[in-house]
C-alpha cells in the first residue's frame, strides 16, 4: 500500500530557463519525520490484521488503521501536482483522473484522496488493525535525530552519516514487502 518517494517539477517551469535567484525548499529528514508524525497521530499498528466483513467496510474510518482495495469512481478536484498514485507498466503515474484499475492504499492515503481530490470511491476489500498501537518509534526517531544534529554541529561527519542512514533505514524497515 506504500508508494515510494517522488520527485516532480511544476509543469509551468518544465523545460524553461529560470534566471535570477531561486529558493530550494528541500525538506530535512522526510522519512523519519513521516514515522514521527504517524506515531504522534496514531502509532504503528500492532497485533494481527483482520479482514473486513462486508458490513464493516462502511465503518473503515472507525478502525485504527487499514489497507484496502479501492475503486476510484470519479475525481472531482484536480491538483496542480496530482498525487493519486497508480502503479502500472513498471512505473508509477500520478493522476487527476480515475485510475484504470483498483488501487491498494492505506486509510491515511484514502483520507488524503478524499480531502484533496474530492474523490468518489468504493471500497472493495481490505484488512484492518483495531488493537493498541506502538508509539515508541517516535521516541527513537527523535533521539537519533537530535544525536545527528549534535554530530553535525560538532563536524562529526561519519557519525552524522551513520545516524542519517539509521533514520532513513527505519522507514524502509516499516514498508518492507513480504519476504519468503
Amino acid at each position: 500500500a506504500v508508494y515510494g518517494g517522488r520527485v516532480c517539477v511544476n509543469e509551468k517551469y518544465k523545460k524553461k530557463i529560470i534566471e535570477g535567484k531561486i529558493s530550494d525548499y528541500d525538506g530535512v529528514s522526510l522519512y523519519p519525520s513521516a514515522i514521527k508524525r504517524l506515531c504522534e497521530e496514531i502509532g504503528l499498528p500492532c497485533g494481527k490484521a483482520r479482514r473486513f466483513k462486508k458490513e464493516e467496510i462502511k465503518d473503515w474510518k472507525k478502525k485504527v488503521y487499514s489497507i484496502m482495495t479501492v475503486k476510484i469512481k470519479k475525481v472531482n478536484k484536480n491538483q496542480q501536482i496530482p498525487f493519486i498514485a497508480y502503479k502500472g507498466d513498471n512505473k508509477t503515474e500520478y493522476l487527476n483522473t480515475s485510475p484504470k484499475e483498483n488501487l491498494i492504499i492505506d486509510s491515511i492515503t484514502l483520507e488524503d484522496y478524499i480531502k484533496f481530490h474530492n474523490i468518489e470511491y468504493e471500497i472493495i476489500d481490505g484488512v484492518f488493525w483495531n488493537d493498541k498501537t506502538n508509539k515508541k518509534m517516535c521516541d527513537v526517531i527523535m533521539k537519533l535525530f537530535n544525536e545527528r544534529l549534535k554530530a553535525k554541529k560538532n563536524k562529526q561527519n561519519a557519525l552524522s552519516n551513520v545516524l542519517k542512514l539509521m533514520l532513513n533505514s527505519s522507514y524502509g524497515k516499516t514498508i518492507m514487502k513480504k519476504n519468503n
